[in-house]
């Protein structure tokens, strides 16, 4: 869990809650649930909240980031109305969409909040310049809607 905590870690969190692991999965759990999570381990899909998948890099789900984004205020850009709605149809931030900017990370991430402050995802900062972006969309709130949609 390694990836996931390095993840977390990025944004200034360290302590997300329970977590249990079923093969790359990482989900968040109650403490009660460590005995038979252990004991029936084998025969789980799954358990608890959906947080991510170890690969070769970690693959956060919506609800990680969501819990990131309320354990912290570091981090974070605020965007206006019409950014915050292409950003969730998966397009990347330009420059005049963005209200208020944040420091990123160390790799550039930055955690992406509307006007109410409520989490849309979070994006990097593009490493090589690019016209007008000023966030590239790495992961939103509706990702799982489009993905549902194209199988």
């Amino acid at each position: 869990m390694s990836l996931l905590n390095d993840f977390c870690t990025e944004f200034g969190v360290n302590d997300i809650g329970n977590i249990s692991r079923v093969g790359r999965r990482c989900f968040l759990t109650q403490k009660e649930q460590d005995k038979e999570i252990t004991k029936h381990k084998k025969n789980l899909f799954g358990i608890g909240v959906f947080l991510g998948e170890e690969k070769a890099k970690f693959e956060p789900s919506p609800a990680l980031v969501e819990l990131i984004a309320a354990k912290t205020k570091k981090h974070k850009a605020v965007v206006d109305e019409k950014a915050a709605w292409l950003f969730l149809c998966g397009r990347d931030i330009f420059i005049k969409g963005v209200v208020k900017q944040g420091t990123p990370t160390a790799n550039g991430y930055l955690l992406v909040e509307n006007a109410q402050g409520e989490n849309l995802g979070y994006g990097q900062i593009p490493k090589k310049k690019q016209k007008n972006v000023a966030i590239k969309n790495v992961l939103d709130r509706g990702f799982f809607l489009r993905r549902e949609r194209m199988a």
